[in-house]
């Protein structure tokens, strides 16, 4: 069975059902401090960027650690 209900329609629907049993849910970012893309200057942008999107709340770890040589040994993540 077809249905003619727009898909973004649907996901409003849904979304204000959701809201109104569960409360609103929020989203935090993840904003990577190792590897290649951790500068100081990126992690920055990458929090503002993240503000300008609507995340609730941007996550980092307590140690910047743009060694490549690390990842060479630890690859996790690259």
């Amino acid at each position: 069975m077809k249905h003619d209900v727009p898909a973004k329609l649907i996901f409003i629907l849904l979304e204000r059902y959701l809201e109104n049993k569960l409360g609103k849910v929020k989203f935090g970012a993840r904003i990577p401090t190792s590897g290649p893309v951790s500068s100081t200057q990126r992690v920055v942008e990458s929090a503002q960027l993240a503000e300008e999107l609507g995340y609730e709340s941007a996550w980092i770890m307590d140690h910047i650690n743009n060694s490549f040589e690390r990842h060479k040994q630890y690859p996790v993540g690259m």
